[in-house]
């Protein structure tokens, strides 16, 4: 028994797809060109400005109170220990 060989192959490419990507393609390099349009804008940015007469607030506050109650803010002693005294010292500091 002999079998016949088929020696034509047919080797098509598809290119329905092919023309898609291309298309693509081409449509993002025309979107990704009009961004070095965009960086030729000059654009004048606010500068900040300096204040001089400024005066330096204590970084911290030091806040004592001895074993009789005596309480001493920033080695200054309170004529009481009231939270009105306090409050009244402590922003009497921050000043």
């Amino acid at each position: 028994m002999k079998f016949q060989r088929n020696l034509k192959s047919s080797a098509s490419v598809p290119t329905e797809s092919m023309g898609d990507i291309v298309f693509l393609l081409l449509i993002f390099f025309m979107v990704s060109t009009t961004f070095e349009r965009q960086a030729l804008l000059k654009v004048d940015l606010p500068e900040a400005s300096v204040v001089e007469d400024r005066t330096e607030l204590p970084d911290t506050l030091e806040l004592v109170i001895d074993s009789i109650g005596i309480m001493y803010l920033n080695d200054r002693q309170l004529v009481n220990s009231e939270e009105r005294t306090l409050r009244a010292a402590i922003e009497e500091a921050g000043r």
